[in-house]
């Protein structure tokens, strides 16, 4: 119909096409209404998909940077290592040097684990025996009179005063000498 001269023929010739390619159209219209119902597409303007593109671009350098920064600190670390080694071992090439650090550091492990379990017994309020030796120390009141019974139990609650006090002076004075000790091995390795 299309190579036919005739006027009338080719015009209608092209309104039915027309009207099959409407009604295709029709058809993929509703087809495709029913795929975005399960999956809605929002129009999105080239602005936002710039400045999309741009928060991705801005987040991706930031973490190279900082992936980057980390490693160059990691780098200059392992430099300053190597090179405080090397000085050590040129300063002092036939000492002991690592075995002494290491050994310093085993006695501090020591005495920071005995302070350690010195906090927890007193957290849990279980204290060495030693600590109850101290009540031998400090003589047990003995009643002076049998008809002065206040004078008595105030003489027991005194005694028992004296006796917390001096436990806490002497957990202080524990305290203090694992400080000490502590101390001592920090300067004692960097001494060395």
């Amino acid at each position: 119909m299309a190579r036919s001269h005739d006027f009338l023929v080719c015009q209608q010739y092209l309104i039915n096409y027309l009207e099959h390619v409407k009604q295709q159209m029709e058809q993929y219209k509703l087809k495709l209404s029913q795929q975005s119902a399960l999956c809605p597409i929002l129009p999105v303007s080239f602005d936002r998909i710039n400045r999309c593109l741009q928060e991705f671009v801005d987040s991706e350098q930031n973490y190279l940077s900082k992936r980057n920064q980390n490693q160059l600190i990691t780098f200059k670390d392992n430099l300053e290592n190597k090179a405080l080694y090397e000085s050590i071992r040129r300063r002092y090439p036939t000492s002991n040097i690592p075995n002494q650090l290491l050994g310093i550091r085993q006695k501090q492990a020591e005495i920071w684990e005995e302070q350690l379990m010195l906090e927890m017994r007193i957290l849990c309020q279980f204290l060495s025996p030693n600590f109850d030796d101290l009540e031998r120390f400090i003589s047990p009141v003995m009643p002076i009179s049998m008809n002065n019974e206040q004078r008595n139990i105030r003489l027991k609650n005194e005694r028992l005063r004296i006796i917390q006090e001096a436990k806490r002076q002497w957990l202080h004075l524990f305290m203090t000498a694992y400080e000490i000790n502590y101390k001592s091995m920090i300067y004692n390795m960097n001494k060395c």
